[in-house]
């Protein structure tokens, strides 16, 4: 779960910048990070530090693409983003992140590639909807939580 929440980040990060920026200064961004040790793999792993480099670069200004990638991680998770740009974002991410792993959460990107896995060869039809969820349970071996993705189609009954 952690792993994934860390991934999504970056991901969230990587698309916050892009779409902000462009593909040219968006490069230049990567390129500031390596020069001050943060690999362009590392940055989900290293956002503090991200933080920081992109503060003393861009300034204040930074703190909108900072502001961006979290609002947008609220979103991945199917969470409210109920915080002001005047807020912590750190706060703001730890407790998303605690959330996450307290309620199995995935997010919605990983929820599009299971959807895409779970139809393969098959459509949906009409008054039919994918049902995913994640269901904790403990390992048997290991006696640890961890999580079973389970789908199902179901039929919707349509509304007139």
């Amino acid at each position: 779960m952690v792993e994934e929440f860390q991934e999504t980040l970056g991901l969230c990060f990587a698309s916050a910048l892009k779409d902000m920026l462009g593909l040219a200064v968006c490069e230049s961004v990567y390129g500031l990070l390596e020069r001050n040790g943060i690999p362009k793999g590392e940055i989900c792993n290293r956002i503090d530090d991200t933080v920081t480099v992109l503060t003393k670069a861009l300034g204040a200004s930074s703190r909108v693409l900072v502001h961006r990638t979290v609002v947008e991680m609220f979103r991945q998770y199917s969470q409210r983003a109920e915080f002001s740009y005047e807020d912590s974002l750190r706060d703001r991410l730890i407790v998303l992140k605690e959330a996450v792993v307290a309620n199995h959460l995935i997010p919605k990107s990983r929820h599009d590639a299971l959807t895409l896995t779970v139809l393969k060869g098959r459509e949906l039809q009409a008054g039919e909807k994918l049902a995913i969820a994640t269901v904790p349970r403990l390992d048997p071996d290991t006696g640890e939580k961890v999580s079973n993705i389970e789908w199902s189609i179901m039929s919707c009954p349509s509304v007139r």
